[in-house]
């Protein structure tokens, strides 16, 4: 993203990203759509922790609402 915003060339972004960014411009094209999965992983002695639980579902409810993201 960095290099892309000094003019260096195009990054592949998630929107939330490039639309925060004035002097980035949003490419159209017709080839697949690019995509990364993120992975809430912990260790199996804290997976029933509730706090470790609470914050797995809010970042999962988080990232299910925002524009732009979605989860499989």
């Amino acid at each position: 993203m960095i290099a892309a915003t000094a003019g260096a060339g195009v990054a592949g972004l998630p929107c939330f990203l490039g639309d925060a960014h004035a002097g980035l411009v949003k490419l159209e094209h017709d080839a697949k759509r690019f995509s990364r999965d993120i992975w809430l992983v912990t260790h199996r002695d804290l997976k029933r922790s509730h706090l470790v639980r609470t914050v797995m579902t809010y970042l999962a409810e988080s990232f299910a609402s925002a524009p732009g993201l979605a989860i499989r």
